[in-house]
Formats: C-alpha cells, sequence, structure tokens
C-alpha cells in the first residue's frame, strides 16, 4: 500500500485500491475498527510495503490484574502501552 493510502486507510469511505472495478465493500470496515479500538483506549496501525503486503495491528490495554502481577509490574505494563 502506498504512504498516501496508509494515511488515509481509516478515513470513512476509503478504500486501498484505485481501481475501481476491484473494489468491494463501502469503506467502513477500518474506520469502524478503528472507533472501537479507540473507544477501548487502544491503538491501530499498519506496516505496509508496496507490492508486499500489509500488516495491521491492534493494541488493547488490559485492565484486569491477575493475582500474580504486582501493582507496580501492572502500572510498567500499562506505560509500555502508551
Amino acid at each position: 500500500m502506498a504512504k498516501d493510502k496508509i494515511e488515509k486507510i481509516f478515513d470513512r469511505f476509503e478504500r486501498a485500491s484505485t481501481e475501481r472495478a476491484a473494489q468491494e465493500g463501502l469503506g467502513l470496515g477500518l474506520f469502524i475498527t478503528r472507533q472501537i479500538v479507540e473507544a477501548h483506549a487502544g491503538k491501530i496501525w499498519v506496516d505496509s510495503e508496496v507490492g508486499k503486503g500489509s500488516t495491521f495491528y491492534v493494541q488493547l490495554p488490559c485492565f484486569n490484574q491477575p493475582e500474580n502481577i504486582s501493582d507496580k509490574n501492572q502500572a510498567d505494563f500499562v506505560k509500555e502501552l502508551q
């Protein structure tokens, strides 16, 4: 995916393909996904190489503290997520 498309891919009605005939859908999937992820204090991003493909990442914070994790360790973990 070209760099100019990466910046816009999470926008409403945006599609990665420039070929009109190859496009399907409304261009809302990644927009909706971003809205959901951000509503949960998360992050979403993409790494892409033209001609090789794209990898999408979602990172969500974990707020439930397992019994074996101390408050200090959890605070460090949350810091890493930000």
